[in-house]
């Protein structure tokens, strides 16, 4: 089905080869993972198989690359478009139209398919994959997680024997995610073959048949996905990859602890939603400076929202925040407050990284900004512009700022979307580094390595409110496992996690 022999590939503006010498047969109706560091090919790859490379991606390409017996290189975009469908790691990318019904039927517009016959495929999919809730909406009024279901439904909607998905759960939730496993083992059942790149490995349990680990272009090492599955987090870190079971990280201890007992506080916090009665609602949260608070909570629970609204980036926001100084009103957030946000790019704005670092300093400092971004891994990404950067880099980028600002309290709304195993460290080392100087960081994530990596606190919002903190000592821990691996039961009935601490 997929056939990829001694294939090399260089981009245009780059000196250096992306992939070398790869090779990768991909057999019908087998669900194969592409991992390893971010740079190390797999996006790459992924375009080879759809075509973009050489069509849309230009560049010096060698080798034979042959799928469901065509070269891509020698077929345009829409021969080969029935054949293979692609889901991006940021959905709103491919998307064409302003309405999900649109979207969904605009593939088979461009291949001339009859109204009768659309409707007809569009009721199949809806009805299929469980979009029938996500038809006649706006693309624009979606969640992260809807809009990674609507492109699923519209690569599936000319009937692909190939699927090709780029990163598909970095900007997801658990209960999100539990609905992507259920439509990847939809189309595996089918007998379509599925190529994804991916970091967060867990949700692919049962689903995978190989995992293929790549490193600098080359394939590194080929594991069956038994034996992967059977790993312990320790030996998935090993090979420079994230854990491999829900159960293998439930399995490990938080890392982090703070005894300080000095906090930032938020006190009768009200907001609504324009043209709603729902909101957000807190008479009072604490967090803890030199501490890492993670936020959890269900999906549309109005964290993000929180986020917003403690760094005054919210109008019609009432409440009080003491940083230490007595209680002031919401007006003083923005002089107290930084937030990363979960899509970066809305905040980068200078022509270089460099720059937009610097910019966030309080005097220009050049040797600061040089230390946060060796810290960061972003040295030889300086001076690049930071919208050419990945959805990885960009947020390094975004975090570096935050950490330039000198902020009381730093907010970061999924900080780890698109971030390998390494970066996520360095991310959670840095962002450690940040609380050890009297900052209150509150991070709201849905990453549950992340948190035992570096939070040394926990709060769950639900419906608005919170509804409980405490500190991640044993017991606070041990809520968190409950609450993610409840969201995936809900989610996905079948997905077991036998060895749950």
């Amino acid at each position: 089905m997929i056939e990829i022999k001694n294939a090399c590939y260089c981009y245009q503006a780059s000196e250096k080869n992306s992939l070398s010498e790869v090779n990768l047969n991909v057999a019908p109706g087998e669900v194969v993972c592409l991992t390893g560091a971010s740079g190390s090919g797999k996006t790459t790859l992924t375009r080879l198989v759809n075509g973009l490379i050489p069509h849309y991606y230009e560049g010096k390409l060698s080798g034979k690359i042959e799928v469901c017996g065509l070269t891509p290189s020698n077929h345009e975009l829409w021969e080969l478009a029935p054949k293979v469908g692609s889901v991006f790691q940021n959905p709103k990318t491919q998307f064409f139209c302003l309405d999900t019904t649109g979207e969904l039927a605009f593939a088979c517009e461009n291949q001339g398919i009859t109204p009768d016959k659309i409707r007809t495929r569009l009721k199949d999919v809806a009805n299929a994959l469980e979009l029938t809730d996500l038809i006649d909406r706006s693309c624009l009024s979606l969640s992260g997680g809807e809009k990674q279901r609507v492109a699923c439904g519209s690569a599936t909607m000319l009937d692909p024997d190939v699927l090709v998905l780029d990163e598909p759960s970095s900007n997801l939730d658990f209960a999100s995610i539990g609905l992507l496993r259920k439509i990847v083992a939809k189309w595996k059942a089918e007998g379509r073959t599925v190529l994804i790149s991916e970091h967060r490995l867990n949700w692919l349990e049962g689903i995978a048949d190989r995992i293929i680990v790549m490193r600098s272009g080359s394939v590194e090492r080929e594991i069956d996905s038994k034996q992967f599955y059977a790993s312990t987090a320790a030996e998935a870190r090993a090979l420079g990859l994230r854990a491999p079971t829900f159960a293998a990280i439930a399995a490990e201890q938080c890392c982090a602890r703070c005894e300080k007992n000095e906090f930032v506080e938020i006190r009768d916090m009200d907001y609504h939603y324009p043209q709603s009665s729902r909101g957000i609602n807190v008479s009072r949260i604490a967090f803890r400076r030199g501490g890492v608070t993670a936020i959890i909570g269900s999906n549309g629970a109005g964290k993000s929202t929180f986020a917003r609204c403690i760094c005054g980036l919210v109008s019609g926001c009432r409440g009080t925040i003491d940083v230490g100084e007595g209680p002031s009103p919401f007006s003083s957030r923005p002089k107290n407050s930084y937030l990363v946000m979960q899509d970066v790019s809305h905040q980068l704005f200078r022509e270089s990284v460099f720059d937009e670092v610097l910019d966030s300093t309080r005097r220009a400092d050049e040797h600061l900004t040089r230390t946060i971004l060796a810290s960061l891994d972003l040295t030889e990404l300086a001076q690049r512009h930071p919208l050419s950067l990945s959805g990885g880099q960009m947020q390094r980028v975004a975090l570096a700022t935050a950490l330039a600002s000198g902020r009381d309290l730093l907010v970061l709304d999924e900080p780890t979307s698109g971030l390998d195993l390494a970066h996520m460290e360095q991310v959670a080392a840095s962002v450690t580094a940040a609380a050890a100087e009297g900052r209150a960081v509150v991070v709201v994530t849905h990453d549950p390595e992340f948190i035992r990596a570096c939070c040394t606190d926990f709060a769950r919002m639900e419906d608005g409110s919170f509804v409980d903190q405490g500190a991640l000592d044993d017991a606070g821990w041990s809520k968190v496992l409950s609450f993610f691996e409840n969201t995936l039961q809900r989610n996905e009935g079948d997905w077991r996690h036998d060895g749950h601490c």
